[in-house]
């Protein structure tokens, strides 16, 4: 299957739960997604065609379905803390500390060459 019919999907439901900080060679800081059954179809399904992809080439293993961990990055590096305050509030009628929206494209990031690259276009 290629890639753009994967994608046509989109939009999908989008929900941001507080957020996340994640550690390792360089450090995150990033909203944390609470992931639904249509997000995890779709991320799924693009993991699989890229994989299945001729020229694909070795895949990052933390973006396989099992292991991924759905998220938008807002800092990377020594200095990417966690916030004292909330970087947004639920909006009128919503779960308390939960944003809502839309996913509307796909990107990949290398973080060795620190580029993204968008994906299906």
């Amino acid at each position: 299957m290629r890639l753009e019919h994967v994608l046509a999907v989109l939009p999908v439901p989008l929900h941001l739960h507080g957020t996340v900080r994640f550690t390792g060679r360089t450090p995150v800081l990033a909203w944390a997604v609470q992931p639904d059954e249509a997000l995890l179809h779709l991320q799924e399904a693009v993991w699989r065609t890229l994989r299945d992809a001729p020229a694909c080439g070795r895949m990052n293993p933390i973006h396989a379905p099992e292991r991924w961990k759905p998220h938008i990055t807002l800092a990377r590096g020594r200095d990417a803390g966690c916030p004292g305050t909330p970087l947004f509030s639920a909006a009128a009628g919503g779960p308390e500390g939960i944003l809502a929206g839309q996913w509307v494209g796909a990107r990949t990031y290398d973080s060795v060459v620190r580029s993204a690259t968008p994906l299906g276009q």
